[in-house]
């Protein structure tokens, strides 16, 4: 009967959209954990862009407030946690194909931690999504946030937080909106 009472509201103001549950909400892993999908045969694929590296103090250019689009490649060597370059996208969504080594060290946590926030100017900035577990065997995985806002600007960060203990992980990695 609900449904019947949707599509009756949406004939009568002349709109009609169907969202399949799959593609309104991420992958979820039966724990109600989202994770990244395992990609064959564990290449990054590079993008027509730049490549900008983020490191624990690099400097503003590569990280900082200067807003870039999609798509663009990166790498990263993290120990507690840093924010990726600013970015915007045109087409509701925000992917990472990403590959993490574990380069020295024992974390706490069997996975890097990858979110993706929204970069508000004045005031808090938004988490979207829940955070991402990232496997660090080497192999590459991709995960997509969707739905986003098209033309604000969004940022990735990349760690252990609290769990690193002393760990330093190298990434490899590439932001599409596919």
């Amino acid at each position: 009967m609900r449904k019947l009472a949707v599509l009756v509201l949406a004939a009568t103001f002349g709109t009609l959209s169907f969202v399949s549950p799959a593609s309104a909400a991420p992958a979820d892993s039966g724990s109600g954990e989202v994770r990244p999908t395992l990609v064959q045969p564990g290449q990054v694929p590079k993008v027509d862009g730049p490549t900008y590296y983020f490191g624990e103090g690099a400097t503003t250019g590569q990280v900082g407030p200067f807003v870039d689009s999609l798509p663009f490649n990166y790498t990263f060597d993290v120990s507690w946690g840093l924010e990726s370059r600013r970015f915007t996208t045109t087409n509701g969504k925000v992917c990472t194909w990403l590959a993490v080594d574990l380069t020295s060290g024992s974390p706490y946590a069997n996975t890097l931690t990858v979110k993706l926030y929204e970069d508000i100017s004045l005031g808090s900035d938004i988490q979207i999504g829940s955070p991402v577990p990232w496997p660090y065997d080497g192999q590459t995985y991709h995960y997509c946030w969707t739905p986003v806002t098209n033309n604000r600007t969004y940022y990735f960060w990349f760690g252990f937080g609290s769990a690193g203990n002393g760990a330093y992980a190298h990434g490899s990695g590439t932001a599409t909106n596919s």
